[in-house]
Protein backbone atom coordinates (compact mmCIF):
# COMPACT_ATOMS: atom_id res chain seq x y z
CA UNK A 1 0.00 0.00 0.00
CA UNK A 2 2.77 1.97 1.31
CA UNK A 3 5.00 1.56 -2.29
CA UNK A 4 1.94 2.45 -4.27
CA UNK A 5 0.90 6.06 -2.54
CA UNK A 6 4.36 6.66 -3.35
CA UNK A 7 3.88 5.87 -6.79
CA UNK A 8 1.24 7.92 -7.26
CA UNK A 9 2.61 11.04 -5.53
CA UNK A 10 5.60 10.54 -7.99
CA UNK A 11 3.20 9.94 -10.94
CA UNK A 12 1.33 13.55 -9.62
CA UNK A 13 4.60 15.31 -8.98
CA UNK A 14 5.84 14.83 -12.62
CA UNK A 15 2.92 15.75 -13.44
CA UNK A 16 2.55 19.17 -12.19
CA UNK A 17 6.45 19.59 -13.56
CA UNK A 18 5.64 19.34 -16.75
CA UNK A 19 2.66 21.12 -16.85
CA UNK A 20 4.38 24.04 -15.25
CA UNK A 21 6.94 23.63 -17.59
CA UNK A 22 3.85 23.95 -20.39
CA UNK A 23 2.79 26.80 -19.37
CA UNK A 24 5.90 28.56 -18.56
CA UNK A 25 6.74 28.10 -22.20
CA UNK A 26 3.14 29.25 -23.17
CA UNK A 27 3.62 32.38 -21.35
CA UNK A 28 7.00 33.09 -22.07
CA UNK A 29 6.29 32.80 -25.93
CA UNK A 30 2.91 34.86 -25.65
CA UNK A 31 4.14 37.87 -23.81
CA UNK A 32 7.73 37.76 -23.28
CA UNK A 33 9.86 36.30 -26.08
CA UNK A 34 11.49 39.13 -28.34
CA UNK A 35 12.11 38.86 -32.00
CA UNK A 36 14.03 40.76 -34.72
CA UNK A 37 11.48 42.20 -37.25
CA UNK A 38 13.71 44.29 -38.87
CA UNK A 39 17.18 46.49 -38.74
CA UNK A 40 17.85 49.71 -40.24
CA UNK A 41 21.72 51.13 -39.78
CA UNK A 42 22.19 54.70 -40.38
CA UNK A 43 24.11 56.01 -43.59
CA UNK A 44 27.45 56.52 -42.02
CA UNK A 45 27.00 53.24 -40.22
CA UNK A 46 27.15 54.20 -36.88
CA UNK A 47 23.62 53.96 -35.30
CA UNK A 48 21.76 50.42 -35.83
CA UNK A 49 18.05 50.66 -35.46
CA UNK A 50 16.14 47.52 -34.45
CA UNK A 51 12.66 46.49 -34.85
CA UNK A 52 11.52 44.07 -32.84
CA UNK A 53 8.17 42.24 -31.67
CA UNK A 54 7.52 41.14 -27.79
CA UNK A 55 5.12 38.30 -27.33
CA UNK A 56 2.59 37.60 -29.27
CA UNK A 57 -0.76 39.79 -30.57
CA UNK A 58 -3.42 40.29 -27.95
CA UNK A 59 -6.05 37.43 -28.07
CA UNK A 60 -8.49 38.27 -30.02
CA UNK A 61 -7.88 41.11 -32.75
CA UNK A 62 -5.51 42.96 -30.44
CA UNK A 63 -2.95 45.10 -30.13
CA UNK A 64 0.81 43.79 -30.99
CA UNK A 65 3.70 45.00 -28.93
CA UNK A 66 6.99 46.15 -29.67
CA UNK A 67 10.26 47.83 -29.24
CA UNK A 68 12.08 50.10 -30.93
CA UNK A 69 15.67 49.95 -30.20
CA UNK A 70 18.56 52.59 -31.03
CA UNK A 71 22.08 51.59 -30.62
CA UNK A 72 25.52 53.32 -31.23
CA UNK A 73 27.97 50.31 -31.64
CA UNK A 74 26.58 47.32 -28.71
CA UNK A 75 25.45 50.75 -26.07
CA UNK A 76 21.78 51.06 -26.22
CA UNK A 77 21.09 54.83 -27.08
CA UNK A 78 17.19 54.94 -26.83
CA UNK A 79 14.41 52.44 -26.73
CA UNK A 80 10.61 53.02 -26.82
CA UNK A 81 8.10 50.32 -26.30
CA UNK A 82 4.74 50.71 -28.01
CA UNK A 83 1.55 48.97 -29.13
CA UNK A 84 0.20 48.65 -32.77
CA UNK A 85 -3.50 48.01 -33.88
CA UNK A 86 -2.72 45.71 -36.47
CA UNK A 87 -6.25 43.71 -36.17
CA UNK A 88 -3.99 41.00 -34.63
CA UNK A 89 -1.81 40.28 -37.08
CA UNK A 90 2.25 39.51 -36.08
CA UNK A 91 4.34 42.35 -36.85
CA UNK A 92 6.55 42.23 -40.12
CA UNK A 93 8.46 44.98 -42.02
CA UNK A 94 5.62 47.27 -43.60
CA UNK A 95 4.70 48.33 -40.29
CA UNK A 96 7.72 50.54 -39.73
CA UNK A 97 9.82 53.10 -42.07
CA UNK A 98 13.12 54.67 -40.94
CA UNK A 99 13.74 58.21 -41.91
CA UNK A 100 17.65 59.00 -41.05
CA UNK A 101 18.50 62.48 -40.04
CA UNK A 102 21.58 64.66 -39.21
CA UNK A 103 21.23 64.39 -34.89
CA UNK A 104 18.32 62.30 -35.21
CA UNK A 105 16.16 59.31 -36.82
CA UNK A 106 12.38 59.37 -38.01
CA UNK A 107 10.43 55.95 -37.08
CA UNK A 108 7.27 55.82 -38.91
CA UNK A 109 4.58 53.15 -37.35
CA UNK A 110 1.57 51.81 -38.75
CA UNK A 111 -1.00 49.28 -38.15
CA UNK A 112 -3.99 48.43 -39.97
CA UNK A 113 -6.33 49.89 -37.29
CA UNK A 114 -4.38 53.08 -36.26
CA UNK A 115 -3.37 56.56 -38.14
CA UNK A 116 0.24 56.20 -38.74
CA UNK A 117 2.76 57.32 -35.42
CA UNK A 118 5.90 59.19 -36.00
CA UNK A 119 8.46 58.51 -32.60
CA UNK A 120 11.38 60.88 -32.79
CA UNK A 121 15.07 58.86 -31.31
CA UNK A 122 17.70 61.65 -30.80
CA UNK A 123 21.41 60.53 -31.47
CA UNK A 124 22.20 61.76 -28.17
CA UNK A 125 23.93 59.29 -25.43
CA UNK A 126 21.55 58.93 -23.04
CA UNK A 127 23.63 55.43 -21.77
CA UNK A 128 20.62 53.61 -20.85
CA UNK A 129 21.84 50.43 -18.47
CA UNK A 130 19.83 47.42 -17.56
CA UNK A 131 19.05 46.99 -14.27
CA UNK A 132 20.21 44.18 -12.69
CA UNK A 133 18.78 44.57 -9.26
Amino acid sequence: MKKILQWLIGILLVTILFGSILLGSFIYLTKYKMTTIDRSISPNGVYTLEFKSVGEPDWPFGDSHAQIILKKGQAVIDKTKIAIANDGKSLNKVNWSVDWKQAYVIVTIAGEEQPDQSITLHFEEKAITEKTD
